[in-house]
């Protein structure tokens, strides 16, 4: 694998806000309480009126978080952009059908429904900024973003470009109303959450690499994570035996907060996990890369991390990620 370098990065997560402050915790009888909603998320600072009209929810926070990560001084025409989510446009599904359903054929909004599509968030931010390189948006519910990063890292092998990598997941009132029927949901951070996240890659020397990636599936049954603890492991012991033990590891995905009582390999390097990072961001797919985005600020010269996701039906994908120079 060539090496691929993370440049940059930034995020809009319950954790960081829009202006990097946190947001205020939303209220008992909010319409997404309980769970890592943006209440205060306003686009208009950085989206003019006659644009952001035309925009769904997920767009508008893909676009905001380029702002602050796209440089004001370098031409970008020619940059991708790899995003992943399990959720973009499922706002504007609901808005369009329920018009549609209420109204008619007359009620059917044709404004809203190019946003009703999951890759509308990376075309809309690819029009918005010129991004005239390659365009392509990932769909692994909770591996969505790792994915992403991977198929950017992927293209990179045989390209030489710069790509931007990211993820962005938005809460709709009849998704979340889906996700409160669970019976485990508010149990053990399991809150679902939204924002974006995005890296800036390339092939350039940087002081952060990407060392490179492990995948497969657990033969654990899906929805029985809690006790995939050996599965896991042997999983994880494969991925250390070609990237070493690293100094930090990120363990991200649906009822997995049972894991950390047990001795496994995963849990004698992770000092960071989802009880930590999980409870500022939210279960999304988001949550794999605001970990990248974690490492970057946080690794010290010759550390290492990995950043483990797993999917509903027992996909995983590993990420090894290191800091190479200050």
């Amino acid at each position: 694998m060539r090496p691929i370098y993370i440049h940059g990065s930034a995020a809009l997560t319950a954790q960081t806000g829009l202006n990097g402050q946190e947001p205020p915790s939303l209220a008992d009888g909010d319409p997404f309480f309980p769970s890592f909603a943006l209440a205060d998320f306003n686009p208009r600072d950085v989206i003019p009126m006659m644009k952001l009209r035309r925009m769904d929810r997920a767009s508008r926070m893909l676009i905001c978080v380029l702002d602050r990560l796209l440089p004001k001084d370098r031409d970008v025409t020619d940059w991708g952009l790899f995003i992943g989510t399990f959720s973009a446009g499922s706002d504007a599904v609901e808005q369009f059908l329920t018009r549609y359903f209420d109204e008619g054929p007359l009620g059917a909004n044709p404004m809203v429904f190019p946003n009703t599509v999951l890759n509308a968030a990376a075309g809309q931010a690819a029009i918005y900024y010129g991004l005239k390189g390659p365009n392509s948006t990932q769909c692994m519910n909770f591996l969505a973003g790792a994915a992403a990063l991977q198929a950017a890292c992927h293209y990179l092998q045989f390209n030489k470009t710069t790509l931007l990598a990211g993820a962005v997941d938005v809460l709709s009132p009849f998704q979340f109303e889906v996700w409160k029927s669970h019976p485990s949901y508010g149990v053990d951070s399991f809150l679902v959450g939204e924002g974006a996240v995005v890296l800036w890659l390339s092939r350039d020397l940087s002081a952060i690499r990407i060392e490179g990636f492990s995948q497969g599936r657990l033969p654990t049954q899906p929805y029985h994570f809690a006790n995939a603890d050996t599965d896991l492991d042997e999983a994880y012991k494969g991925h250390v035996a070609k990237y070493g033990v690293p100094d930090v590891a990120y363990l991200f995905g649906y009822g997995l907060s049972e894991l950390q009582a047990q001795e496994t390999m995963v849990n004698r390097v992770a000092q960071v996990n989802v009880r930590a990072l999980g409870r500022a961001v939210g279960v999304s797919s988001m949550m794999p890369l605001a970990a990248c985005h974690a490492a970057v600020e946080s690794l010290l010269v010759n550390q290492s991390a990995d950043v483990l996701a797993f999917g509903i039906g027992g996909d995983f994908l590993f990420t090894r990620i290191a800091r190479v120079t200050a």
